[in-house]
């Protein structure tokens, strides 16, 4: 899947391809890094929402070519697939071709709308002061996102506050024709051709043209992004400062409930956007006992190399520690350099929150397609990692992040530091990182 965002804030055009296993974004202050991989996170972590895989109304069109049967009571987009169904039968002629390629988009276009676009601006909603506020601050253009799959596309748009779903294109026309016997579509480079069998007996509105074409598309949209990516993690700038305050949180808002009737003023909390209460809620939920075994080695060598100590869970106060090597002391964060309280946060997903578990099928009908070889990976966002490093723990972060790419975790990064994008340039040169997989 790749991705092209336009006119977001001072971004003109950002493109991501997803199929990339290191995605570097470098440059200067305030050129929309920050935005971009935001927006990125925030329509992939949708894509792989549970709820936006299992709880469409087309889902029912899915199981319905399984079975072959109708409810008393058909939701909308069901209705509508009869309908055009009944419509193109009428229409086609015994020698022509039809193109129903309109068709096709349109009920596309509703599907993808109702998997997609509430949840989507629920997203944009928390993370950006308003979704009208997005706009390129330059040329006055509002936001889009032009989201590529191998078969289709699809546009995210900024109408009136909130998020449309527009612009879908099929990469291939579509037409039909009839025939007097059952037939298999055939497919070339621009057309895909189904036909309809005029001799066999049907019921009103039991046509099965569309069944193929729609389920195929529809099942590439809900699954092509979870065959890819099993788990989707933000680390945010500012990751130790943002610990911390976690830590206390808990305390500040008790003691602040027990003198909740002495409080004159009403008390506002502070707006955080989804990425950043995700990262909070990820560290949150750390329980010592899940302990991600895949990625020891790596972990180790971060420690031993980088950290010289090792990070660690306290199930009694339920805060990372560091261990410094050679003295039996252990320190929480707040007391720590501020290398290691950036970098171990860090430690601390790849130790206890970044999953390993083999990738469950999230699909209900694949129609006889296979998965690919290469099991789906996990996926880092991660703001600045070079802030407070020594130019040396730079390039051996970057190491690091090359070497969990090969592990089966994406890096997507944003980055002002020549020395970390010089360290990744020499590694494609020397061919220990191929090209083709950076991004």
């Amino acid at each position: 899947m790749k991705i092209a965002i336009n006119n977001l804030g001072p971004i003109k055009r950002f493109e991501f391809d997803l199929s990339k296993d290191i995605n570097v974004l470098f440059g200067k202050n305030n050129v929309g890094k920050s935005y971009a991989i935001t927006a990125v996170y925030l329509l992939i972590k949708n894509l792989l929402n549970q709820n936006f895989r299992n709880s469409t109304e087309l889902d029912y069109f899915v199981f319905r070519n399984h079975v072959r049967n109708r409810f008393e009571y058909a939701p909308k987009i069901f209705k509508e697939i009869d309908e055009v169904e009944s419509m193109i039968i009428s229409k086609l002629k015994d020698n022509d071709p039809l193109n129903i390629t309109k068709e096709i988009k349109k009920l596309l276009a509703q599907a993808i709308s109702q998997s997609l676009k509430e949840g989507l601006e629920k997203s944009f909603k928390s993370s950006f002061s308003s979704i009208d506020g997005l706009a390129n601050k330059f040329s006055g253009r509002k936001f889009s996102i032009e989201v590529h799959f191998k078969d289709f596309s699809f546009s995210v748009l900024n109408d009136k506050s909130a998020i449309q779903i527009n612009h879908v294109k099929l990469n291939k026309e579509i037409v039909i024709k009839k025939s007097l016997a059952n037939r298999k579509q055939t497919e070339d480079d621009s057309t895909v051709t189904v036909y309809y069998n005029s001799k066999e007996k049907k019921d009103k509105n039991e046509y099965p043209i569309l069944d193929k074409i729609m389920i195929d598309l529809y099942v590439a949209f809900k699954e092509e992004v979870s065959r890819e990516i099993k788990n989707i993690y933000f680390l945010p700038a500012s990751r130790s400062g943002l610990y911390q305050t976690l830590s206390a949180y808990g305390a500040i808002i008790a003691e602040l409930s027990k003198s909740r009737n002495f409080l004159s003023n009403k008390l506002e909390l502070p707006t955080m956007s989804e990425p950043v209460i995700d990262y909070c809620l990820h560290l949150a939920n750390i329980n010592n006992k899940r302990k991600n075994k895949k990625y020891a080695a790596l972990v180790s060598a971060l420690e031993n190399r980088i950290l010289q100590g090792k990070v660690s869970f306290n199930a009694e106060s339920k805060r990372i520690v560091f261990e410094p090597h050679r003295i039996k002391l252990e320190l929480d964060l707040a007391f720590t350099s501020s290398m290691i309280s950036e970098i171990a946060p860090i430690a601390a997903f790849l130790k206890y929150i970044i999953a390993d578990e083999a990738a469950v099928s999230h699909g209900h009908f694949m129609r006889g397609k296979r998965r690919s070889g290469k099991p789906p990976s996990n996926i880092i966002f991660i703001e600045e990692p070079e802030a407070h490093l020594h130019p040396e723990i730079q390039v051996r972060m970057m190491e690091l992040f090359t070497q969990l790419a090969k592990h089966g975790i994406k890096i997507v990064m944003t980055t002002h530091s020549n020395y970390m994008f010089g360290k990744l340039s020499n590694l494609v040169l020397a061919n220990k990182v191929k090209h083709e997989n950076v991004g």
